[in-house]
């Protein structure tokens, strides 16, 4: 009898692990293609971090859209850059990520802990169904739903315009 409760238990432990590299792989996002409009040399400049998906992608394209054609230069990098990011060197930071497993990228969360000037972080978090967002910080959530993209555009540039 003991042998067979091995086997289950191993079986059992296996399974796990497989569901969760599955669920990882499966639900990972992208690497955002970073890139960048208008001057750098203009006094206002947005920094968008970002994952790569359609949503994120198509999202990313319209609120671009809607800031283009104002003096901003738009610096857009993938969120594991944020790392390198001086908050102060940007007059707003614009942060979009997925929850993955019951929480932000650990980029994402690192960054904001450390960020002494949330009052120029926007951030918007895509998780399934929850309206996840970490403790302290002000984040608009979404379930990265496609036909939802202009309201999530419209949240985003109204905290965009109290910064800009």
């Amino acid at each position: 009898m003991k042998v067979s409760w091995k086997i289950i238990a191993v079986f059992f432990i296996a399974a796990i692990i497989g569901f969760l590299v599955w669920y990882k792989y499966a639900h990972s996002m992208e690497i955002a293609k970073p890139f960048e409009i208008n001057s750098p040399q203009l006094e206002q400049k947005v920094l968008i971090a970002t994952q790569g998906s359609e949503y994120k992608g198509i999202l990313v394209d319209d609120l671009i859209g809607r800031l283009k054609d104002r003096s901003v230069y738009i610096k857009v990098v993938d969120v594991s850059a944020l790392p390198l990011i001086e908050v102060d060197d940007y007059t707003a930071i614009v942060v979009i990520h997925t929850w993955e497993m019951q929480k932000p990228p650990a980029v994402v969360e690192q960054f904001l802990k450390q960020s002494k000037n949330l009052g120029k972080v926007v951030v918007l978090t895509t998780a399934g169904g929850s309206d996840a967002s970490m403790e302290g910080i002000d984040a608009i959530s979404s379930e990265s739903v496609i036909s939802e993209i202009p309201d999530d555009v419209n949240q985003l540039m109204s905290k965009l315009e109290l910064l800009l």
